[in-house]
């Protein structure tokens, strides 16, 4: 639809590994100096970035409705796995407090330490 040679999506996580290749077809717009492509910006909350490169076909122009509206899709995908992946992160911490709590309640336990407590 886009009658491009080749597109490519890269996504920064914010994690300082900078920006990392999601998705590529065809040529990358990047590796051609000199070449016109389009960028388009991912729309993405705090921390993520992303962007959106493409490299038009010969004597194509690349529609800018349709471009936008890809590049709002990729997001969306991207923000719903970053997203998930923090869930199951916190869900683990979450998991890793409860566990150590229960583990702090039983040392605490007052008749398991005076059992191992020498009575004067």
């Amino acid at each position: 639809m886009l009658r491009a040679e080749g597109i490519t999506v890269e996504v920064d996580h914010g994690d300082g590994n900078g920006a990392v290749p999601l998705a590529q077809d065809g040529a990358d717009p990047a590796s051609l100096p000199g070449t016109p492509s389009v960028e388009i910006g991912l729309p993405l909350t705090s921390p993520l970035r992303g962007a959106l490169r493409i490299l038009p076909g010969a004597g194509a122009s690349v529609a800018p409705e349709i471009a936008e509206l890809t590049a709002q899709r990729i997001a969306l995908a991207v923000e719903m796995d970053w997203l998930r992946s923090a869930d199951l992160r916190r869900r683990a911490w979450m998991a890793y407090l409860a566990d150590a709590s229960e583990l702090f309640g039983q040392s605490m336990d007052v008749e398991l330490v005076s059992h191992w407590c020498p009575r004067s």
